[in-house]
């Protein structure tokens, strides 16, 4: 009798739970399917351009890491060469400009400004430019081809050097924390942006890029760690 008693209590509960369960595995299939369907419509705002920039960034970044090794390298044996007084002559004409000619000035054509960036927290104020190309990396960040527009529905994605120099362009971005603040101004407006993820990822991770349908998220790229660069460094922030 007892042990029919027990086989009772326990067949009571299983019915008892059974709808708790169902109701549970029912809610799990149903944010998986929508987070899948979620991606399904992501995925094909990512154009081929915006794929190719951001793949292209690696090779940037290693540039910008190679070339900072090269400027901190000591000369072998620790003793520079001395030049000949031939190659002395030689520099001198080479560098002087000519007495009947004025020297060109460089064209800052190439160079298209579309806003600023200011992230109080780590004391960045830089110039946003239209395109990642290593020229505009060199001067401030690079609003990544095909992103959304800074200020709209999607996601407008920025890149820019980590940089060896303490407080330089986004050397400080891993001091960033949920919760801070990041203030995009252009020509026309200026956007007040909160922080709300940070990641670190691949380089070939283009999930990063996937755009929003209702809000205004700002994605700022920049290498990681400093002197390896091995992964990128990912904040989102969005316009609450």
């Amino acid at each position: 009798m007892r042990v029919i008693a027990v086989i009772l209590i326990i067949v009571g509960l299983i019915i008892a739970a059974y709808p708790l369960a169902d109701k549970a595995y029912t809610l799990y299939l149903e944010y998986k399917f929508m987070e899948e369907y979620i991606v399904s419509l992501t995925q094909d705002d990512v154009s081929s351009d915006t794929s190719d920039d951001f793949g292209q960034l690696q090779q940037v970044f290693e540039e910008e890491l190679d070339e900072s090794i090269e400027d901190t390298a000591p000369p072998i044996n620790n003793v520079s060469p001395t030049p000949s007084l031939q190659e002395t002559n030689d520099s001198i004409k080479q560098e002087s400009p000519s007495p009947t000619k004025k020297p060109k000035k460089k064209s800052s054509s190439k160079f298209k400004t579309i806003g600023r960036i200011e992230i109080p927290k780590i004391d960045v104020n830089i110039p946003i430019l239209e395109g990642t190309s290593k020229a505009n990396l060199k001067v401030g960040a690079g609003h990544l081809t095909g992103t959304s527009e800074l200020g709209s529905i999607g996601n407008a994605a920025l890149a820019a050097h980590r940089s060896h120099t303490y407080g330089r362009m986004f050397n400080r971005l891993d001091e960033v924390e949920i919760g801070d603040k990041i203030k995009i101004t252009t020509n026309d407006d200026s956007f007040e942006y909160t922080v709300y993820e940070i990641l670190v990822v691949e380089p070939n991770d283009i999930s990063v890029l996937y755009r929003s349908r209702e809000d205004s998220v700002l994605t700022l790229i920049t290498c990681t760690p400093l002197y390896t660069a091995t992964h990128r460094l990912i904040v989102h922030a969005v316009i609450r």
